[in-house]
């Protein structure tokens, strides 16, 4: 599933810190642990099940959030931020489940701290209600990753494929 495609992008650091890393032959020390691809479903799944301590463990402690879900808050940083997060959607959602669309990553191996991936989720909540499931709108989701944990995501409103061709 995951699509390699060229040089990570690098936004977060500085020009003078960024190292461009090539997916096409990662860089020593690389293939160690889940891919980023992993990482991330892995704390899709964390955050769908309420799992706090794996959530963190797989996000950075100043990690950024940047949330296109309402009700809820558009920006959550770090740590305290993310448990809010966690219990927001669960107050505005109740029990849900991600429905994962489509996921395609930068680099397909972890890359050394220096160096940045991003990994684009198209996504949507499913609500689980008493009157049966409830999909909400498609989200798109990009992650950036530095030493195999999320220090960025920011999303955005997909137009949903069945509304786009009415």
């Amino acid at each position: 599933m995951c699509q390699s495609v060229g040089a990570a992008a690098v936004r977060a650091l500085p020009a003078s810190e960024a190292t461009a890393c090539p997916s096409a032959e990662p860089p020593e020390g690389c293939g160690e642990g889940p891919s980023p691809a992993q990482v991330v479903s892995e704390l899709i799944a964390a955050i769908c099940d309420g799992r706090i301590e794996d959530v963190l463990a797989l996000v950075d402690p100043q990690v950024v959030w940047r949330a296109v879900t309402r009700p809820g808050l558009s920006h959550y940083q770090g740590h305290p931020g993310m448990v809010r997060m966690v219990a927001d959607l669960r107050a505005a959602y109740g029990p849900f489940r991600a429905e994962v669309e489509d996921i395609a990553s930068d680099a397909d191996t972890v890359m050394p701290a220096r160096c940045e991936v991003h990994v684009t989720v198209r996504v949507r909540a499913v609500r689980q209600t008493d009157l049966g499931e409830m999909p909400g709108p498609p989200i798109r989701a990009l992650y950036t990753l530095r030493a195999g944990r999320v220090v960025l995501m920011e999303s955005e409103l997909e137009a949903d494929q069945g509304e786009a061709r009415h």
